[in-house]
């Protein structure tokens, strides 16, 4: 999974302490990981700035990066990539749970 690559790349970085250009990079490697993770594409930008998180203390993801806090906006990336690959490996191993959760997606679409 490329997500995999990219986040491992930036998690062993610490993106507050990055020159701009760099910050500017990781912050468009986030938004790739975002899409991997289901995100949609074209509203990418929904989730940066209309999204907030208890974890980056009521915050949008925009709105803690220009405070400086772009390791903490990682870190709530990171969690949900974490979710995402436990979900998966739950669903290679527990085939009711992969049906329930297709049931899921069916009712909220």
């Amino acid at each position: 999974m490329r997500a995999e690559v990219m986040v491992m790349s930036l998690i062993h970085g610490d993106i507050d302490s990055m020159p701009e250009e760099q910050r500017q990079r990781a912050a468009a490697g986030l938004s790739e990981i975002l899409v991997e993770l289901g995100q949609p594409s074209q509203p990418i930008s929904d989730w940066w700035n209309l999204i907030a998180f208890p974890e980056l203390e009521g915050r949008t993801p925009t709105q803690a990066w220009l405070a400086g806090h772009g390791n903490e906006v990682r870190d709530v990336i990171q969690s949900m990539y974490s979710a995402s690959v436990s979900a998966q490996q739950r669903c290679a191993r527990n085939p009711a749970f992969a049906q329930m959760i297709a049931r899921h997606n069916q009712a909220a679409h």
